[in-house]
C-alpha cells in the first residue's frame, strides 16, 4: 500500500472519529408513567418528566381519562432544530405523537413554555388513542386536541378552553370558513389534511367548531351526549344533529357567528398541579441506548424502514445479546410483515429472559407447533392477565387441543366483553362448556353468540350451534350452577 493511500485512510478514520466524538450527549430519566431521552442535561430531563406527570395527573384525577399502558410512555426531547431535523415529519412540526407497536412516543424539538400547548396537543392524541374507542375523524381529533392544549395553571385552579388567538387570526386571514359538510368529510388522506396551507385552516376551523360544541352557551349542555356519540363511532353529522337537535345548516351559521364573537367561554377546574418531584432519577445515556431509542422511533414510522433496519443491524453487530434490541428487531420485522426475519429475534429475546407480554403474544402468532404456541400464549397471559385478546387466543388454542375444561376456566374470569369480540367470546364459551358437559351454560352462551353474529358465516355457525345444543338435552352436572355463577360474563350492547 502506498504512503498516499495510507495517509488517505488515516484521514478518513480521523474524520469518522471526529464525527462520533461530536455526536450529542444524551441523558436518560424516568418517572412513574414516563421515560425520557434528551440531548439536554439532567435538569432538562427532570423538567420534561415533571411537566408530563403534571399533565397526566390532571387528566387522570380531574377529567378521569388517562392512558393505561403496560410500558412507560417515551419522550424524546431535543435541544435544537438541527438535532430535531432528521426526525421532524414536516417543517412546521414542533412536536408530534408517534404510536409504536410496543410503546408510545412523543417527540419534541425543544421543551419550553412556548411549546407547552403543542406538547399537550400531542399528549391528548395519546390519551384518546388509549380510550379504546372508535377512531375520530380529523376535525374532531385535531379540534379536541387544540381545545385541551390551552391548559393554563392559575394558582389553585386550571383553566381549559381559552380562545386561541393564533387560530382566530388564521380564520380571519382565510376570510371564509370551509363548508361544514366538507370539514366533517375530511379524512387523513384528504388534501386539506396534507397540504400545508389548507391544513392551517383545517386546524383553526376544527378548533373553533369543537370549542363551540363543547363550550358555546347554546351548546354546552348537550356536549356530554355529543361526546358519547362521537366516541361510540357515530358519524359526525349524525352525532351533531342528534345531540344538539339542530340541522347542520343552523350549526354552520352559528359557527360563522361564533368565530366573529369577542367572547369565548372556558372552564375553570379547582385543581392545582402537584409539586415538581426533585428525586427523579436521571443518568447519562450511553451512545448505544440513544441510538436504540432513535432507531425504534424510526421503526415506528412508515418512511423509516430502511434507516431503522440499518441502525438495528449496526447495533446488533455491537451487542447481539442486548435484550431490548432483540425485542425491538423482532417487533419491527413482525410489524412490517417479515415473519422469517422476525422469528430468530423472538427466539433470542425469549432466551434472554424477556418479560414483555407482547413478545410472547406475537411470537405465538407465527409458531406452527400448537403446543409451543399454547406455551407462549400462556406466558403472555400470565404477564398481562387483563388483555382480553390474549385470553381469547389462549382459550381458542385450548379448545382446539381438546382441553375444554381449562378453556372454560380461562374464559370464566371475563367479566365484560365489547361488541367487536362478543361473538367470538360467546361461541368459544358455548363450545368449551358443551365439551365439558355444562349444557345449560353452553346453550346460554350460544344464544348470546346468535345475538352478536354479524356476517352470514357467523349467523350460520351460531344458528347451527344453537340447533345442535338444543337437540342435545343432556342433564347438566350438579356443579354447573355454582361454576356459572363464578364465571358469568357481562356484555355490552
Amino acid at each position: 500500500m502506498t504512503g498516499a493511500r495510507i495517509l488517505c485512510l488515516l484521514l478518513v478514520a480521523a474524520l469518522c472519529a471526529t464525527t462520533i466524538e461530536a455526536a450529542e450527549n444524551w441523558t436518560y430519566g424516568s418517572s412513574e408513567h414516563f421515560e425520557v431521552y434528551t440531548t439536554g442535561d439532567a435538569a432538562k430531563a427532570r423538567d420534561a418528566l415533571n411537566y408530563f406527570e403534571r399533565i397526566h395527573a390532571f387528566f387522570s384525577e380531574e377529567l378521569k381519562i388517562a392512558p393505561k399502558t403496560q410500558t412507560p410512555m417515551r419522550l424524546i426531547v431535543f435541544s435544537s432544530d438541527r438535532e430535531f431535523a432528521p426526525y421532524r415529519p414536516n417543517e412546521r412540526a414542533a412536536a408530534y405523537y408517534q404510536p409504536g407497536p410496543d410503546r408510545d412516543y412523543i417527540v419534541i424539538g425543544s421543551l419550553d413554555a412556548e411549546s407547552y400547548p403543542i406538547v399537550v396537543h400531542e399528549y391528548w392524541h395519546l390519551v384518546v388513542r388509549h380510550l379504546g374507542v372508535a377512531e375520530l375523524p380529523p376535525w374532531m381529533s385535531e379540534g379536541w386536541a387544540e381545545y385541551y392544549s390551552t391548559i393554563e395553571p392559575r394558582g389553585d385552579s386550571i383553566a381549559v378552553g381559552r380562545a386561541s388567538l393564533g387560530r382566530l387570526q388564521e380564520l380571519s386571514r382565510s376570510g371564509t370558513l370551509m363548508p361544514l359538510d366538507r370539514l366533517l368529510a375530511v379524512r387523513r388522506e384528504s388534501p386539506e389534511y396534507n397540504d400545508e396551507r389548507q391544513m392551517s385552516q383545517l386546524y383553526a376551523q376544527s378548533w373553533a367548531l369543537v370549542h363551540m360544541l363543547l363550550a358555546g352557551k347554546d351548546y354546552v349542555q348537550q356536549a356530554p351526549t355529543f361526546l358519547r356519540l362521537m366516541l361510540a363511532g357515530t358519524d359526525s353529522a349524525t352525532a351533531i344533529v342528534s345531540a344538539y337537535g339542530r340541522p347542520l345548516e343552523r350549526v354552520a351559521a352559528d359557527l360563522e357567528d361564533y368565530v366573529r364573537s369577542d367572547r369565548f367561554q372556558f372552564r375553570v377546574f379547582d385543581y392545582q398541579f402537584p409539586k415538581a418531584a426533585k428525586d427523579l432519577k436521571t443518568r447519562p445515556a450511553t451512545s448505544f441506548e440513544a441510538r436504540l431509542a432513535t432507531a425504534n422511533l424510526r421503526a415506528a414510522t412508515i418512511s423509516g424502514e430502511d434507516d431503522a433496519r440499518a441502525a438495528f443491524a449496526q447495533l446488533e453487530r455491537e451487542d447481539e445479546a442486548h435484550l431490548e434490541l432483540q425485542e425491538s428487531i423482532a417487533t419491527f420485522e413482525y410489524g412490517r410483515g417479515h415473519w422469517e426475519a422476525a422469528e430468530p429475534h423472538y427466539a433470542r429475546a425469549v432466551a434472554l429472559g424477556s418479560s414483555n407480554w407482547r413478545i410472547f403474544r406475537d411470537y405465538a402468532d407465527g409458531v406452527s407447533d400448537a403446543t409451543r404456541r399454547l406455551e407462549l400464549l400462556e406466558t403472555s397471559l400470565k404477564l398481562n392477565p387483563n388483555d382480553l385478546d390474549v385470553r381469547l387466543r389462549f382459550a381458542d388454542g385450548l379448545v382446539r387441543a381438546d382441553r375444554h375444561q381449562q378453556a372454560s376456566s380461562v374464559l370464566a374470569s371475563v367479566k365484560e366483553v365489547d361488541r367487536s369480540r362478543a361473538f367470538f367470546f360467546f361461541q368459544l364459551s358455548a363450545v368449551a362448556h358443551a365439551s365439558s358437559g355444562r349444557m345449560e351454560s353452553a346453550r346460554s352462551a350460544a344464544a348470546r353468540a346468535v345475538t352478536f353474529a354479524e356476517s352470514s358465516e357467523e349467523k350460520s355457525f351460531a344458528s347451527s350451534l344453537v340447533a345442535r345444543l338444543t337437540a342435545s338435552r343432556s342433564a347438566p352436572p350438579t356443579t354447573e350452577r355454582s361454576q356459572e355463577s363464578r364465571g358469568g360474563a357481562h356484555w355490552q350492547q
